[in-house]
Order: C-alpha cells, then structure tokens, then sequence
C-alpha cells in the first residue's frame, strides 16, 4: 500500500500523496485534516477528470455529497471520530480557512449553498 501510494497518479503531473498534499493543500501529508484526506481518497478513480474542481475551487453537488457521505462511512466504521467530521460545501475545501458554524449550519438545510 506504501509503495502505491508513492506512485499514484493524484492529477496531471502529481504522482504520490506528498505531491498531491503539497499540490492541492500547501501541506505535508500528516498535516492534512479529515476533509482533505477524503478528497485525495475520491480522486483515484478518475484524477485528471476530477482536477477540473480543484482549478474551478468548487465542487459540484454529486462530488460534495460523495466526500460528505464517505467522512460518514469512516466514523460509521470508527476510522475517525465524529468530532473529526467537517462536512464539506462547494467551496469550504479550497479556502484558506475552515468553514465557520454558521457556514455549516446553513448547509444542514439541504439546499447545497454555502
């Protein structure tokens, strides 16, 4: 598992996770938060097509709700804790800052917006 994820393409030219860390996230992979690791999780599938939202800085709604539904899935399984679990909205992934409770709460509604 090491050794591919060492090698694994994240996105064009961005082959390992201290690539991907650093490419998408200015960061070293052991300062990634919850929401960071999942996105570099959901990227693997399909990495060049999936990086068009990283350069737009927005999800779209079917991504959002996957990253959203697989943070659930590791507390379900106790990877994390809940405490641990940011949901994420179009654009809370990108921002230099965390999302603040009144950001999140206005999420719960369902609607999508941030």
């Amino acid at each position: 598992m090491s050794l591919y994820l060492n090698v694994v393409e994240f996105g064009p030219d961005i082959f390992g996770v201290r690539e991907a860390a650093e490419h998408y996230f200015g960061c070293d992979p052991k300062d990634l938060s919850v929401p960071q690791v999942a996105w570099l999780i959901k990227l693997l599938p399909g990495p060049r097509l999936y990086y068009k939202q990283f350069e737009k800085k927005r999800l779209n709604k079917g991504f959002m709700d996957n990253l959203n539904w697989l943070m659930r899935h590791m507390i379900r399984k106790e990877f994390i804790q809940e405490s641990q679990y940011e949901p994420v909205t179009a654009t809370s992934l990108f921002e230099t800052e965390q999302p603040t409770q009144v950001d999140e709460e206005a999420d719960d509604d369902g609607s999508g917006s941030p």
